[in-house]
Formats: structure tokens, sequence, C-alpha cells
């Protein structure tokens, strides 16, 4: 009987003696993160393990590339680099980006899990997978392919940008431009996750109201990015040693890491400027009134 109780305690909780009501609920999204990840740190780490393994094939085929090319004898000068520079992208960018757009397929089953556990309903996994992938697949595969394409041209433009031989200053010009428009653009696409999600909406439409929420909450957006993204797949630019840690943190709660904190900031972000004037019913849907 003990041991049953520890691994109830383990999947369930332990819970309390006192009657849970939404007043019990947390009162800000902030503490909305901790909160669901304390209550569901076995399912999120179950559900991270399967977005990983969609996406380890981009993650390794990147790495790989990118070890193989740095170790052919043809390209160890710029010239040759510069001569061959559109193979180079065709090899290592190609692929990733591909397999990053078919990764994007598993994304839509668990963006509308995630938002309902932010809501704070009741998660039946294999229901709610398949209808969030039902509602919202055709609209996360063109989110995919939005992703694969700014990644293949982000890495075309930056070996393009490094063997020029333009002023330094205009170089750094160029590349803050290049990253701008890359975080930008990946700050839209977690709005255009969630968007697809709980709204009706055309592509176009998602793409607009993505954009206009990334700049319109630029600051906090931007200070996402850089405890999310920023501070998971910046190890990628290092050596395999933290290539391999980055890949860790990857399989334990990275992605879902990621997916839950933008979803409680685009939950945000939509009771403050959509759903406050056109769906009432959602604003501070989750939270304590």
């Amino acid at each position: 009987m003990a041991k049953k109780g520890i691994v109830n305690n383990l999947l369930y909780g332990k819970g309390d003696n006192k009657d849970f009501t939404t007043a019990n609920l947390p009162s800000t999204r902030r503490k909305q993160f901790f909160y669901i990840f304390k209550r569901n740190y076995l399912k999120l780490f179950y559900y991270n393990l399967l977005i990983a393994l969609c996406f380890l094939p981009a993650l390794c085929w990147y790495i790989m590339a990118r070890d193989y090319l740095e170790m052919l004898p043809q390209l160890d000068d710029i010239e040759a680099i510069k001569a061959n520079l559109l193979q180079i992208s065709l090899i290592q960018d190609l692929p990733t980006a591909i397999f990053i757009m078919l990764g994007f397929l598993i994304l839509p089953g668990f963006t509308y899990i995630i938002r309902k556990l932010m809501w704070d309903e009741v998660v039946v996994f294999k229901t709610d997978f398949k209808k969030g992938f039902k509602n919202s697949y055709k609209q996360f595969l063109f989110i995919g392919f939005l992703a694969g394409l700014v990644l293949f041209f982000f890495g075309y433009g930056l070996n393009t940008l490094f063997i020029s031989e333009l002023n330094p200053v205009v170089m750094i010009a160029v590349l803050a431009i290049l990253i701008i428009i890359t975080v930008l653009f990946i700050i839209a696409m977690m709005y255009m996750m969630y968007l697809s999600s709980l709204y009706n909406l055309t592509n176009l439409q998602m793409v607009l109201y993505a954009f206009k929420l990334s700049i319109k909450d630029l600051f906090k957006n931007l200070g996402m990015f850089f405890i999310t993204f920023a501070l998971i797949f910046v190890w990628l630019w290092f050596t395999k040693i933290f290539n391999v840690i980055t890949i860790f943190v990857l399989f334990i709660y990275g992605y879902i890491y990621i997916m839950l904190a933008f979803g409680e900031l685009t939950m945000y972000s939509f009771d403050k400027y959509i759903n406050v004037k056109q769906y009432p019913d959602f604003v501070r849907k989750g939270l304590s009134k």
C-alpha cells in the first residue's frame, strides 16, 4: 500500500484537504507557469520527449552537416567557400529547414493541450491531441514552412556576410538587421501558434496579428525570447560539448519550457488586446478572478 501511495503521489500529486475553488488558482500568468509545472511536471516531461524526438532529425542534421563541412579540405580557404556557398547552404540549411517544417506537424496537438492547461481544463491526451491536430494542422504546416524558409535564408545570409569583404561597420549593421528580422519572426511564430490554436483565422490574418502583437509588447517579447530560445539554442554556436548540453536540455524540458513560457505571454497579450474587446469570456481564463 505504501508503494502504491508513492506512485499515486508521483503521478497525481499529494493534494490537500481543503476544497479547490477558482480562488485557489494563480493570480498572474507568471505564477501560473510555475503552478502548471508543479502540478504536471511528469506529463510535461513526456510531452517534451515526444516533441524532442520529432525535432531531433533537424537538430542532428544541422550539427552533423556543419561538422562535416568544417572537415572538408576543399573548403579551407575563403575563395573556395565563396564558390561553393549555395551548395553549403543546400547541404546544411535546406534539409534542416525541411525537417523543422515536418516537425511542426506534432505541435498543433501539444499547443492545444498547453492552452487547456493554462485554462485549467481537464486534459485527455489522445482526444485533445487529435482535436488540436485536426483544428490547426494546416496552419502549423504553413508556420513550419515559414520557419524553414527563414532558417534557410538566415543561414545563407550569415555565411555570405562572414565571407564578404564589407567594411566592418557595414558588416555589423547588416548582421544586426539580419538578427533583428530573425528574432522578430521567431517571436511572431510563437504568437502564430497560439493564435491558430485559439481563433479561427486565415493564414494572412494570423501572420498580421502575430507581428502586430509582437511589436506592441516588444520589450516583454524580447525578454521572453532571451530567456527561452536564446538561453537554450545559443550553445549550438560553441563546441561539441555544448551541443550535447543543448540536446540534453531539449530532451528534458527545453521544448515544453519554451512553449509554456511563450504560451503564458501570448495569453497575456490576447487578454490585453483581443479578448477584452471580442471574447470577454476568455479574459483571465485559468486565473483567479
